[in-house]
């Protein structure tokens, strides 16, 4: 189990955004017209799933980070959902790839695992010094020999004695390339021609209240901006993107500019799309969409406990995670256009 300052359901998914460029047409609204499906995700124990990525809608995995030890990974082929490998796993936060066959996941203790499309095996783990833990929250990479995890180190008798951390795949071996030597916890990373852009957290009393967002050049952190919780990264393809608090902005030249400004009263910070006018979001229980003129409910689960965890979108699908808070179910909302 996580300790009390990480909070990962507070954390804004802003995922695999896309819009136009000066040289392409400009994008027509968004479709709508999705047949749903909701998939059950059968654990024998409560599980709660926070990383997806997928090379294609009938090669998709997803990842947990309790439950049993064995139940943490599943994989979808198109047809069903099955548990990729029978032997014990860590808890598993994130989950990236690079090729259909070359998968990443990462999560608590600062495990690291490698999957081939036949064997998982653990590849790295960081290592820590006495009375210290560390845990990665997010992987994220350009190439195969580009692959970036961040996350933080922690004392276990203190609480607030954390510090940032960097982890690097250079196509030949995990390093460390930072540790902060102040207080943040690193959830996210996104890039900006390919430069690290990554969002940091800090925490008063185990609870969050500011949160950061830096570039990261030759092993420095720079601060772009920060605000209070409702503050996260994304792409639209090579444009980074900042969410703040119900404003969307693109960040070119080292300038926020606001696009858009979500209407929906209790957006939860869930954001995902192809393009400017093709963009999902969310409140509890609801999926949203906006095309570029209106926002409209595309699925409503018609339950508020439900929370929606991180998403990817292809060219006619979209997977999201759907977890009950209450009732400890798990749920895979499937979108297909028709």
């Amino acid at each position: 189990m996580k300790p009390a300052l990480i909070l990962t359901s507070l954390l804004i998914v802003l995922t695999s955004l896309s819009c136009k460029h000066s040289t392409e047409p400009e994008p027509q609204p968004g479709r709508r017209d999705y047949t749903w499906t909701v998939d059950t995700i059968e654990t024998p124990i409560f599980n709660f799933f926070t990383g997806i990525w997928g090379s294609s809608p009938d090669n998709v995995f997803i990842v947990g980070d309790l439950g049993d030890t064995y139940d943490r990974i599943r994989h979808f082929d198109g047809n069903k959902w099955s548990v990729i490998m029978k032997q014990p796993i860590y808890s598993m936060n994130d989950v990236w790839g690079a090729y259909p066959n070359s998968v990443w996941f990462a999560g608590n203790d600062a495990y690291i695992q490698y999957y081939d499309g036949n064997n998982l095996s653990y590849y790295y783990k960081h290592p820590v010094k006495n009375n210290q833990s560390s845990l990665l929250f997010e992987l994220n990479g350009t190439a195969y020999n580009n692959v970036y995890a961040v996350g933080l180190t922690f004392d276990h008798y203190n609480s607030q004695n954390y510090k940032g951390l960097i982890l690097h795949f250079n196509g030949i071996e995990w390093k460390q390339i930072l540790e902060t030597n102040f207080r943040v916890q690193f959830n996210k990373i996104e890039f900006k021609d390919k430069e690290p852009i990554i969002v940091g957290e800090k925490t008063t009393n185990g609870y969050p209240d500011t949160t950061i967002v830096y570039s990261f050049k030759n092993n420095s952190l720079k601060e772009i901006t920060r605000g209070h919780i409702r503050v996260n990264i994304g792409k639209i393809r090579n444009d980074l993107v900042v969410v703040i608090d119900k404003n969307l902005y693109k960040y070119i030249d080292n300038k926020l500019t606001e696009f858009i400004t979500i209407p929906i009263k209790d957006f939860s910070g869930g954001l995902w799309g192809r393009n400017e006018k093709d963009i999902f979001l969310t409140s509890p229980g609801k999926i949203y969409h906006y095309n570029g003129l209106n926002f409209e409910i595309v699925y409503d689960f018609k339950n508020a406990n439900i929370h929606f965890s991180d998403a990817i979108i292809f060219e006619k699908d979209i997977f999201i995670i759907c977890n009950d808070i209450i009732s400890s179910k798990v749920y895979i909302l499937r979108g297909k256009l028709n």
